[in-house]
């Protein structure tokens, strides 16, 4: 969370005004004693006689100071306070009978937020899901140290209390602050654990409202995503530090399956792009994948032996036909290695996304959500090392994934 949080439906003074106002003063009630700490607040149940903006000074001013939960709260009605969200929740408030008089999505964003902040922040969780499956992603893989995988624990909100207790220390003692939140979602294929955390504070100058110069002191709020395969034993991991990423797999290790080495964390081998040397174009048939209608090869990292320091890179719309023209017999070359590759992949949609393997574990997707297709068609080509999706895992995942709550 933000030091210098400014929520903007809670500053301008005339969004405020449109908020029910009983809801307002439920909301303000609650950290009773905060508000009137605070110079010039003062109590009125009545909207003509209320200091909105007062109220809206005390909102642009909120620091470390402030409730937790105060922030939480405001911060969530900020996210959700959006026309988009209001069948969605709508159909929460449904759920809990609720909400039947509110008319706006702010207004039911809030009363949500008041009476079931659980719920509201697992829908939370499932938006940013949503929005992170359609950007690119890079994951590196860890697997199981275990010879036989165990199956996932029930995720409860105690558990997800006590991972976030771990990973709050380790923000702390690396310079992140506090207020880590783990949201757990799952479908039959994976469970995702969204973490949201905080960045390295950052300084910018700023205006004021009166026209002068400040600096606002702030931490950047960010999202990872962790996503756990029962299927290979998998958990994948998009996050590009080292620490994040030990700190993560040891959480999720100890708290799901009882064990904080659950995880191997040495680089495991799970991608080889040697097919490419191989089989050469027969190595991009996609047969038998519904859902995919062309691959072709547009970038190629190669390490020839000897020459260890040097990369050597080669882009083209379509490598092999690019060597063919050149009459260079890379794929016939000795002692290389494709230390990365670069694939452009027409889907079913029609779109054309691009996929990058890095072995030995590492992947980008345009979108995560091509991961399932992708996945299909690296095992089935051989670029997926067999070896890391052995028979002694073959358990189906919904025998391997408890209910997450």
């Amino acid at each position: 969370m933000a030091k210098t949080y400014k929520p903007k439906r809670f500053t301008d003074i005339s969004l405020l005004k449109r908020l029910d106002f009983p809801l307002l003063i439920r909301l303000l009630e609650r950290y009773q004693s905060f508000f009137e700490a605070q110079e010039g607040f003062a109590w009125a149940h009545d909207p003509a006689e209320f200091s909105y903006d007062v109220l809206a000074k005390i909102m642009m001013n909120l620091d470390t100071a402030a409730p937790m939960e105060l922030l939480e709260t405001l911060y969530y009605v900020e996210q959700l306070s959006d026309e988009e969200y209001f069948d969605d929740l709508h159909q929460i408030a449904r759920k809990h009978n609720i909400g039947h008089e509110v008319q706006t999505v702010q207004d039911l964003a809030l009363l949500l937020q008041l009476e079931c902040p659980e719920e509201v922040q697992q829908y939370h969780a499932l938006i940013h899901r949503s929005d992170a499956q359609k950007r690119a992603k890079r994951f590196e893989s860890y697997f199981s140290t275990n010879d036989t995988p165990k199956p996932i624990r029930k995720i409860t909100k105690a558990i997800r209390e006590r991972m976030e207790t771990e990973l709050d220390a380790w923000a702390k003692a690396n310079k992140r602050g506090i207020g880590m939140r783990v949201f757990v979602t799952q479908d039959e294929h994976a469970v995702w654990f969204m973490i949201r955390h905080g960045q390295p504070m950052k300084r910018e100058n700023a205006v004021t409202e009166e026209g002068g110069n400040h600096q606002v002191f702030y931490r950047p709020e960010k999202f990872d995503i962790a996503i756990y395969y029962p299927d290979s034993d998998e958990l994948a991991i998009s996050v590009r530090t080292k620490g994040q990423r030990l700190a993560y797999t040891e959480a999720i290790g100890r708290y799901c399956f009882d064990d904080a080495d659950y995880f191997q964390f040495d680089a495991c081998n799970k991608y080889t792009l040697q097919p490419l040397i191989d089989h050469r174009e027969v190595a991009l048939a996609h047969w038998g994948i519904p859902g995919i209608e062309k691959i072709s090869l547009r970038e190629i990292q190669i390490r020839h032996e000897g020459n260890e320091n040097h990369i050597e890179t080669q882009h083209a719309d379509d490598i092999f036909a690019a060597f063919e023209k050149k009459r260079r017999q890379l794929f016939y070359e000795k002692n290389i290695t494709i230390v990365k590759a670069k694939f452009m992949i027409l889907f079913s949609d029609r779109r054309k996304r691009v996929v990058t393997i890095e072995p030995p574990n590492i992947a980008f997707y345009d979108r995560e959500s091509d991961h399932e297709l992708v996945h299909d068609w690296l095992m089935e080509r051989g670029f997926i090392i067999v070896e890391s999706f052995e028979e002694k895992k073959n358990v189906k995942p919904s025998e391997k994934i408890l209910e997450a709550a």
